[in-house]
């Protein structure tokens, strides 16, 4: 069966989008809900499950795995949010603030405001 949507090969791993796992799951039933091939930390039927880890994982790899990430013109926590909001706007804006702080690969030493790249 072809994915409908591309797949990210990282450090000799495969990784599938959300979506496509949701779409594959609702095709062929409950079995592929199950955690077989899925990381704890990403199966929604855990009982420790943290949706924000989850989205915060799926953000990265959508923004940063492939190395093609241009900051240039943005602070990079502003494009993190902005694709929060167009992929997950029912997130809070502390919930979409709190992942964009998490996942931000912009190290501030000095403090202050962060600098837009490219600047």
């Amino acid at each position: 069966m072809a994915l409908a949507e591309p797949v990210e090969l990282l450090r000799g791993l495969l990784y599938v989008t959300a979506k496509e796992f949701r779409r594959f799951r609702d095709k062929h039933g409950s079995a592929a809900g199950r955690t077989a091939g899925l990381p704890p930390y990403l199966d929604s039927s855990h009982n420790l499950k943290s949706p924000q880890l989850r989205i915060a994982i799926e953000a990265w790899s959508a923004l940063f795995a492939s190395g093609e990430f241009d900051p240039k013109g943005r602070a990079v926590k502003y494009r993190i949010e902005q694709w929060l909001v167009k992929n997950h706007g029912e997130l809070s804006a502390s919930s979409r603030e709190n992942i964009a702080t998490l996942i931000n690969p912009e190290i501030y030493k000095d403090g202050g405001t962060p600098r837009i790249p490219g600047e």
